[in-house]
């Protein structure tokens, strides 16, 4: 599938991690993948450096373990007279869905879509593209995009960025 593949992350954080690596367009090409019966169109060009998003192993049961554990100090505290009106509980539940919604990455394929789709006219502007059929819950793979961080932009001070 890759002709080489970065061991060390170039990125990590608490959902997953991301690895360079080279795409080996014949594994593509020799692939038959199709969704809903429409075969999807292979790779033919030159090898291309990618990113490779691997899901830390065990990350949603970990996730689920410690939301049952905050769900449970929330519930004791909200016994408490002088915290119950916090609804510390409710605040656990909102909480949980955003982050369980990170830990899929084919949700983040989606998400990655419909930027690149608003930001289509933007030059300066890029972000990831998923390499499909190459997106999955645990493991996705999209194109590596060198640039500079938004938080360089955000610094105080930039001329670039406008206060509001």
């Amino acid at each position: 599938m890759f002709l080489s593949f970065d061991t060390a992350p170039v990125a990590s954080g608490s959902i997953a991690q991301v690895h360079r690596a080279t795409l080996n367009p014949d594994f593509l090409a020799q692939q038959q993948y199709a969704v809903n019966g429409i075969p999807l169109p292979t790779e033919t060009a030159a090898p291309r450096v990618v990113a490779v998003k691997v899901r830390h192993p065990r990350v949603d049961t970990i996730i689920t373990r410690d939301f049952a554990i905050l769900r449970v100090v929330a519930d004791l505290a909200g016994m408490l007279p002088g915290i119950k009106w916090m609804r510390l509980d409710e605040s656990v539940r909102q909480f949980r869905e955003p982050l369980f919604e990170q830990v899929d990455l084919s949700r983040e394929a989606h998400n990655l879509r419909i930027f690149n789709h608003n930001f289509a006219k933007w030059r300066r502007v890029s972000f990831p593209k998923p390499i499909e059929p190459l997106v999955a819950p645990s493991v996705l793979v999209e194109s590596f995009e060198e640039g500079v961080s938004i938080s360089t932009f955000m610094q105080k001070g930039d001329p670039q960025v406008r206060e509001r």
